[in-house]
């Protein structure tokens, strides 16, 4: 995110889609920290979501998933934020089976 030139800082004409691609770039390159990347698709992908870009958000969410294990506080993490995204989507059956597996595993944290 640090947009380039570290003197100058991000042009004048960077626009939000532009950063957060760069972000995915930068988390694809975290393969030798799979937690953090976890956490960064993660984020990149409510950030995707809040702009509308569905299709963006899940392929970012379902990455993250796919990095942590699901019985894990992560797991649960993503497990939620798939099932908002189900919910902004208007998949509510889908937002429904997420929302559900997220309460197993809390109830097996505590």
């Amino acid at each position: 995110f640090d947009g380039g030139d570290p003197v100058a800082g991000p042009a004048d004409d960077l626009r939000v889609i532009s950063l957060f691609e760069r972000g995915v770039r930068e988390a694809e390159s975290l393969a030798h920290d799979t937690a953090a990347q976890a956490e960064l698709f993660r984020t990149l992908g409510r950030l995707y979501q809040k702009l509308g870009h569905f299709a963006e958000a899940d392929d970012l969410l379902s990455r993250a998933a796919a990095l942590v294990p699901s019985d894990s506080p992560e797991g649960l993490d993503t497990l939620t934020a798939r099932s908002d995204l189900r919910i902004d989507q208007a998949r509510f059956d889908e937002a429904e089976q997420f929302a559900r597996q997220a309460i197993v595993l809390a109830e097996q944290q505590v």
